[in-house]
């Protein structure tokens, strides 16, 4: 564990990990943690390369984030922030999906999906689904196609492979899970014995989110994808660090994953914080993450990595 990283453990043990012990979840945090803090982090550095674009399609708000060597590229990233299905959106994520551009050579699509509680399940899984069903009709092709998502996010990212086999369209040529929460059950053991190694997450509060997300059985396969059969999934790409409380959603999805023929590349890290690829640039191991996600894309883009230092 690098310096940088204990120092970043400890103060969010110290600080973020009590204040949301206690924090009431209304709709004025919502909306401070949907706009203000974008607006924070739009003060990172990000690279100069990358240009980001904001648009929408059928109603959805998205941005791309195109590195100028990737502003030809036939390949993109689908990618879905992470946020509990209540926060943030593809602004606070720009450390992952500028460097992912710049690193892989390709293009990032960030969806900015409708949010719980004022939207329940599915209407963000259908703005995500709606989104890749676009870049099909557009020009891009399923094998040129990756979806990746971060928490919540990898949660979608997975959802949303699921809603699209049930309807018999193309898949991506792979996916990629960073900490995906894939069991709102809430029953993995690591709920229990990381409840006090997660620096970060306060377990008691999780329900309290499960129950904002929709009023469907928690074990719904589109809600808790580990519920779920993999059958022709493409390969997966997961990260997880195993102090994290969602460990073991990581875990028994590999185990699944697996156990189904689905091929996966699974990389567990020490002592790192929820999410942690988003503290780029700097945390070092946020930056060997997007390192290997970047890898992980180019192979199954059949590309030759971009040389591109971030």
């Amino acid at each position: 564990m690098s310096f940088r990283s204990s120092c970043i453990n400890f103060g969010l043990k110290l600080i973020v990990k009590p204040y949301l012990s206690k924090v009431e979840f209304n709709p004025l945090l919502r909306y401070i943690s949907r706009t203000t803090v974008s607006e924070v982090c739009k003060l990172i550095p990000m690279p100069r390369s990358v240009k980001i674009i904001q648009s929408q399609i059928d109603g959805v708000p998205v941005e791309w984030l195109v590195d100028e060597k990737a502003k030809n590229s036939k390949n993109v990233v689908l990618y879905i922030h992470g946020g509990a299905f209540i926060a943030l959106s593809p602004t606070t994520h720009r450390s992952i999906t500028t460097r992912l551009s710049k690193l892989s050579g390709s293009k990032v699509l960030a969806v900015d999906y409708r949010k719980a509680p004022e939207f329940p399940f599915p209407a963000g899984l259908n703005d995500c689904k709606s989104t890749y069903i676009w870049l099909l009709n557009n020009g891009y092709n399923s094998a040129n196609i990756i979806i990746a998502g971060d928490s919540a996010g990898g949660n979608l990212t997975l959802a949303t492979m699921l809603s699209l086999r049930d309807d018999g369209l193309p898949m991506p040529v792979a996916a990629m899970c960073l900490s995906p929460w894939t069991d709102l059950t809430l029953s993995g053991k690591s709920m229990i014995y990381n409840a006090g190694n997660d620096v970060m997450i306060p377990v008691h509060r999780i329900p309290e989110l499960v129950k904002m997300l929709s009023d469907y059985d928690t074990k719904h396969y589109l809600i808790s994808p580990l519920f779920a059969d993999l059958k022709y999934f493409p390969p997966l790409f997961i990260q997880v660090g195993e102090s994290e409380v969602v460990f073991d959603d990581s875990q028994r999805l590999v185990e699944l994953a697996r156990s189904q023929n689905v091929e996966v590349d699974y990389k567990v890290w020490k002592n790192t914080v929820h999410v942690f690829p988003i503290l780029a640039p700097y945390l070092p191991e946020a930056n060997s993450a997007i390192k290997k996600m970047a890898r992980f894309a180019a192979r199954h883009f059949n590309e030759e990595l971009a040389t591109n230092k971030v």
